[in-house]
């Protein structure tokens, strides 16, 4: 565990502590504030960077806190950065790659010294594929049924990354039903949210997004059965959300509401 503020200013020493002993493994002195905190791929070393660039290092094996690669001046630190740009623009060549992968990618590299792979760490940021961040901005999307056509393309689009990159993740693969379903893929839009829904069983926007894509495929018995189920899970559930009850209000109307609702069956009686 470690006692001490992320980016403080005139900070005293940052001291890390067994947990069960809480015997003080080491001591930092970083006056500037921590920039960065980093293990060596095999865990033996901590390195830690401070605001002013400087850098210094804790073997695990003989507990000695050292400073990094020549003292770690300025200089050195800033040569470094500017190699960490080159190198990590070189990994963001691929942009489908997510940043746990580039990292994977980095901490495999065994030409990396310790103070690169910690310098290309920090320099990579948020600047690889989040895909969380991703799929949340598709969804902002597709959950509006007003958004243009041009937007859910983007968001489809992206919501297929994700999906590439996550295709086990029930909300990733929601996204991409309600994606689908806005741009007219309605087929595509109900194998998706039947997958999202056997990962996540009550998530309601599932079901309510299955019941309008069999409705615009005029299966609506279907929809109407859908439709009811949804209702019958958020029952379980509790009282809905804005955003369910948005939805909830978007399937009513086009699959009740609408006279194009009536099945055939309703129409002959």
């Amino acid at each position: 565990v470690c006692r001490g503020s992320r980016g403080r200013t005139n900070m005293g020493p940052l001291r890390f502590l067994d947990i069960q002993s809480e015997r003080e493994l080491a001591t930092f002195h970083v006056a500037t504030g921590v920039k960065a905190l980093e293990f060596t791929p095999d865990d033996r070393q901590l390195i830690v960077t401070s605001n002013d660039n400087t850098a210094q290092i804790w073997d695990s094996r003989d507990r000695d806190v050292r400073q990094l690669d020549r003292d770690a001046r300025r200089a050195d630190f800033d040569t470094e950065r500017e190699w960490a740009r080159h190198y990590v623009g070189g990994l963001l060549a691929d942009t489908t790659k997510t940043n746990k992968e580039l990292i994977a990618i980095m901490a495999n590299d065994n030409s990396l010294s310790p103070l690169r792979a910690l310098v290309a760490k920090v320099e990579l940021g948020d600047r690889g594929l989040d895909v969380d961040r991703l799929n949340g901005d598709a969804w902002d999307i597709v959950k509006l049924p007003d958004s243009s056509l041009e937007q859910v393309k983007r968001a489809l689009r992206d919501a297929k990354v994700c999906a590439q990159h996550e295709p086990k993740d029930g909300p990733i693969l929601n996204t991409l039903g309600v994606a689908q379903y806005r741009g007219g893929d309605y087929e595509d839009a109900i194998n998706q949210l039947a997958q999202a829904a056997a990962l996540q069983p009550t998530e309601v926007t599932n079901p309510i997004f299955e019941s309008m894509a069999k409705y615009k495929l005029e299966k609506h018995d279907e929809a109407k059965e859908i439709l009811e189920r949804a209702r019958s899970l958020q029952k379980d559930i509790g009282k809905p959300d804005v955003e369910t009850s948005a939805f909830f209000k978007e399937a009513e109307d086009l699959i009740e509401v609408n006279p194009a609702a009536k099945s055939p069956t309703d129409a002959k009686e």
